[in-house]
């Protein structure tokens, strides 16, 4: 009996392990789904070679959009990164001062309106005579939320510079700056009436033969 059992326990294993390899075979018959996995290395090949494949300008933007100053790195123009980042770091320490004493102003008027009696004295109490509290500090509340909405167009102003000279950097340094340029100024020397000379520009076209 015992002997039995065990033969049907070693048959039911041998069972499940066929049913599980035969699950595993897929077949590219007339009524069968192929499917097909993409490996993460041949998803980032893909990316990362459509990247390659876009022209020097194009790259620089897209760096400097994902990390202000990249472009500016591949492009050489390493003299502007702390350019860029001294007006961030700027734009940056205004809006906080700015945000700081909006809100403190606010916080003034809306105590003041509330008709409660302040916990603490109001540190702007002593700023404005009696008849014009109020209205000075919906002034100045205004007139510190205007500075804070301007330093928030001035980041972006910045951000979108960052950008931009990025990517005209990069086509200016494929420019061809030989002198087989067809147009170019010059400093000359033009002759007057009489013996007079009188300096000046002149402009040189260069006609190629064909």
């Amino acid at each position: 009996m015992i002997v039995a059992r065990r033969s049907v326990v070693i048959f039911l294993i041998f069972f499940c392990c066929l049913s599980k390899a035969q699950a595993q075979v897929i077949t590219a018959g007339n009524d069968s789904i192929e499917v097909s996995s993409t490996p993460a290395d041949t998803l980032s090949r893909g990316i990362f070679g459509s990247l390659k494949s876009w022209d020097k300008p194009s790259r620089a933007a897209l760096y400097s959009a994902i990390i202000p100053g990249a472009g500016q790195f591949y492009n050489k123009s390493y003299w502007k990164i702390p350019i860029i980042y001294t007006g961030g770091v700027t734009i940056g320490y205004f809006f906080n001062k700015w945000h700081k004493l909006y809100l403190s102003f606010r916080s003034s008027y809306e105590v003041r309106i509330s008709q409660k009696p302040l916990a603490l004295p109001d540190q702007y109490a002593q700023r404005f005579p009696a008849p014009t509290y109020t209205p000075n500090l919906v002034r100045a509340r205004d007139e510190y939320r205007r500075y804070r909405d301007y330093n928030i167009i001035f980041a972006m102003l910045l951000y979108g510079l960052n950008v931009s000279e990025a990517y005209v950097d990069a086509h200016l340094k494929g420019f061809d700056i030989s002198d087989e340029l067809s147009m170019r100024f010059e400093p000359t020397i033009i002759t007057g009436p009489g013996f007079g000379y009188t300096p000046g520009f002149a402009v040189k076209l260069n006609l190629k033969k064909q």
